[in-house]
C-alpha cells in the first residue's frame, strides 16, 4: 500500500496449501483497509478502479497496491458556508492540515462539512480538540441549513448522534472558541462521521 502506514490489504481466495500462495486462474478477493485519516483512492497494479474489495485473477507473483489518500482539510478556510463546505463521507476521520510552524491557531472559527445520508441512517459526529484550551459546539444541518440535533463541549469532545428523516445532502457544523484569555489555542481539532442503519420491518401477527 501506498503510501507508507496508511493502511493495507487483505486477499481471500483458493490457496494451495502454502502460506500466502493461491492458486492460478482462480478468484481472488482484495479488501483494502485503511488507517484512521486515510480513505481508498485506487488500486494500481494487478488491480485498477476504486471499488473496495475488488476482484482479480489468480498469477503468479502479482502485485497489487492500494493507494490511499490523506484525508486533511483546512479547518479555518475556505469552508465557513454551506456553499463552501468540505466533502466528507461516512468513516472520515479528518485532521487539520498543519502549517510550516507546525500549529494553527483556532479562535472564533466556523466550519462546514457536507455529506450524503440515507433514510434511517443513525448518524455519528464527533469533534475532538487536539489543543486542551479548545471549546467546540457541533450541530446537524439539513440541506436548507436549517438545524436538526445540537450539542456542547464535554470536556472531551462534541458528540451528538440523530437518526436521519430522508435521503440526501446534510451538512455537520463545529464552531471553535478559545478557553483561554491569557494565551492563543494552537492546534487543530479531529472530526469523525459515521453512521449506522436503523431502518426496521413490522410483522404482523399470523391469523387463521
Amino acid at each position: 500500500s501506498t503510501p507508507d502506514n496508511s493502511g493495507g490489504v487483505s486477499l481471500a481466495g483458493a490457496r494451495c496449501g502454502h502460506l500466502g500462495q493461491f492458486r492460478p486462474r482462480t478468484l481472488l478477493r482484495a479488501t483494502a483497509a485503511a488507517d484512521p485519516g486515510y480513505r481508498l483512492d485506487h488500486w494500481s497494479g494487478a488491480a485498477s478502479g476504486r471499488q473496495n474489495p475488488v476482484t482479480i485473477l489468480a498469477a503468479d507473483n502479482l502485485d497489487i497496491i492500494a493507494n490511499f489518500r490523506q484525508l486533511t482539510a483546512d479547518l479555518q478556510e475556505p469552508n465557513d458556508t454551506l456553499e463552501k463546505a468540505t466533502p466528507i463521507e461516512f468513516g472520515d476521520i479528518l485532521t487539520a492540515a498543519i502549517d510550516d510552524h507546525g500549529a494553527v491557531e483556532y479562535v472564533d472559527d466556523l466550519d462546514y462539512y457536507r455529506f450524503e445520508g440515507s433514510t434511517h441512517n443513525k448518524v455519528k459526529i464527533e469533534a475532538r480538540p487536539l489543543d486542551e484550551d479548545l471549546v467546540l459546539s457541533c450541530a446537524l444541518l439539513d440541506a436548507v441549513g436549517s438545524t436538526l440535533v445540537e450539542n456542547q463541549y464535554d470536556g472531551e469532545a462534541c458528540r451528538l448522534a440523530h437518526v436521519l428523516p430522508a435521503g440526501g445532502p446534510y451538512f455537520a457544523k463545529v464552531f471553535t472558541v478559545c478557553d483561554n484569555d491569557s494565551a492563543p489555542c494552537w492546534g487543530p481539532y479531529s472530526l469523525s462521521l459515521s453512521a449506522e442503519d436503523k431502518s426496521w420491518t413490522l410483522y404482523l401477527p399470523f391469523t387463521r
